[in-house]
């Protein structure tokens, strides 16, 4: 097909794309996209098309069919098809294996459509060479991801939405080139390319949460509050991200000396050294315990998380010395930690521990409400905690003995 020049009046939209990309730190290098038929992904690859990568072996594109729409899937995957036959960029379709996905599927079918797709699309970004995966997450689902997790009751890194570039493998890196794209202009951009694309009829289930945030609360908020509430969510977003980035150093520090012991099923943790830190350090810094040992973390919710912390204050007030199991993470105190300028009073090294605990179930209603919770709490993915005179023991346990 002879592929005709993209209109004059796309030239910003394209010139912003790839701005984008090279802040993402893009280099060209075989490139799989992410396909659904939807709009975002169809102005995605024609995008990327317009800049002439796919006349120079660059993009592939894929597609997964989680066959739980019927014919309507099955005519999202005829419509990939023939859309990148005419773009001339080859594609690689997949589907779940048997039936498709369960409605029953554990974490919802949400998650575990998520989950199928993404397992797709590395497999083959593996199979073909990528070095790169696109999708076309947009502002708009930044926003509506920051939301959801504000009204389930995210944390600071919960407010930071998805993030722009993650490295999946030593050789592939998962980039959303789109995240500084609303969707009025990535359908502005399809008009004027006459383009057509896919209309998912379960977008607009409003049994489903996260709809309901894109079709009933944001709505309400631009035309009850303030018209600029996307970009505002969005704003606070990117601050939390920066927060986030700065704080990094401190949780990665803190993390590997409050861990007393670890294998395959089991975490200990010096709850001692822990609880010398405030109590959203904390949370972050169990959070990243969670996330580097692949610990179940979209099941987690915020009292999940306050639950933990208060677990950390109980064991610490339980123990009055250093227990023998934490000695080489007790060592080191947090004066050892680098906390950053100016919040030295963060650190409680020179406070005794009865005086610590207290000061923090004081300063923190909903610990003290949490604070006699029982010594042992199940959270998800069968993971148990257990609280023990200065130590937090987290142990995995077998399906059949719950």
């Amino acid at each position: 097909m002879h592929f005709l020049p993209a209109p004059t009046d796309t030239k910003l939209f394209l010139e912003r794309l790839q701005e984008a990309l090279c802040q993402l730190g893009w280099q060209e290098a075989r490139t799989l996209v992410a396909v659904s038929g939807g709009a975002d992904s169809v102005a995605l690859l024609r995008a990327l098309c317009h800049l002439g990568w796919h006349r120079r072996g660059v993009l592939v594109a894929a597609h997964f069919n989680h066959r739980l729409r019927g014919a309507e899937s099955d005519e999202d995957e005829q419509f990939v098809r023939e859309l990148c036959h005419r773009l001339e960029v080859p594609v690689i379709t997949g589907r779940p294996p048997g039936e498709g996905l369960s409605v029953e599927s554990k974490g919802g079918i949400e998650q575990s459509a998520r989950l199928a797709r993404y397992r797709f699309l590395f497999r083959v970004a593996k199979d073909v060479g990528a070095r790169y995966v696109f999708t076309a997450h947009t502002a708009d689902d930044q926003v509506e991801t920051v939301l959801f997790r504000i009204i389930r009751g995210s944390g600071l890194r919960g407010l930071v939405g998805i993030p722009p570039c993650r490295k999946i493998t030593a050789d592939i890196v998962l980039m959303r080139p789109f995240l500084a794209f609303w969707r009025d202009e990535i359908r502005e951009f399809l008009v004027k390319l006459d383009q057509q694309f896919r209309r998912d009829s379960s977008n607009l289930d409003l049994r489903i949460t996260r709809n309901r945030v894109r079709h009933k609360l944001i709505p309400l908020l631009e035309e009850s509050y303030h018209p600029g509430v996307r970009r505002s969510i969005l704003k606070l977003s990117v601050l939390a991200g920066e927060v986030t980035e700065f704080l990094t150093t401190i949780v990665e520090a803190a993390e590997k000396k409050a861990i007393a012991m670890e294998n395959f099923e089991r975490l200990v943790v010096n709850a001692n050294y822990l609880v010398r830190y405030p109590n959203f350090l904390i949370g972050e810094i169990l959070q990243r315990m969670w996330q580097r040992r692949g610990w179940p973390l979209g099941e987690m919710t915020r009292r999940h998380w306050e639950t933990l912390v208060a677990m950390a204050h109980q064991a610490a007030a339980a123990g009055s010395a250093e227990p023998k199991e934490s000695e080489s993470s007790a060592r080191d105190s947090p004066a050892d930690a680098a906390l950053p300028e100016g919040v030295a009073e963060w650190k409680a090294a020179s406070c005794t521990l009865p005086a610590l605990v207290a000061l923090a179930l004081e300063a923190h209603p909903r610990i003290r409400r949490l604070s006699r919770i029982p010594s042992q709490w199940k959270f998800p993915g069968n993971l148990v905690a257990r609280a023990k005179p200065g130590l937090l023991e987290f142990k995995l346990e077998d399906n059949s003995n719950t």
